[in-house]
């Protein structure tokens, strides 16, 4: 029976899976490509019920009228921005890599460059 000394055991399993870890990485690369589109794509059923309210009349009064355009339609415009986007299920985004154009449904919306990832034999 050898003769080991029991320090060298856990700095051999240390660097073999450094080592592997590093080999593991070297295979797998991150990249960015360009967006050049990105389309909401509608939830299924979703039904965009966004109709304005009605303006106040002439004989409804300036009171009735400033509080309209002030209060009442940005607020229906905000509940109309809610709407749409809860109605969104994801977005076809096109993008650009390496010179070829490429298409993709992505959950969000994507900024103007979308990590890929690149494997390498």
């Amino acid at each position: 029976m050898r003769n080991r000394d029991p320090s060298i055991g856990p700095w051999l399993l240390t660097l073999l899976l450094l080592g592997t870890t590093a080999a593991a990485q070297g295979a797998e690369r991150i990249v960015y490509g360009r967006v050049l589109e990105a389309v909401p794509l509608p939830a299924e059923g979703a039904q965009e019920n966004c109709s304005a309210p009605r303006p106040p009349g002439a004989e409804d009064g300036l009171a009735a009228m400033l509080r309209f355009e002030l209060v009442e339609l940005p607020a229906a415009d905000r509940l109309c921005d809610r709407r749409r986007l809860e109605s969104i299920a994801g977005y076809r985004v096109r993008y650009e890599w390496n010179g070829r154009e490429f298409e993709d449904i992505l959950p969000e919306r994507p900024s103007r460059t979308i990590p890929l990832r690149l494997h390498i034999d």
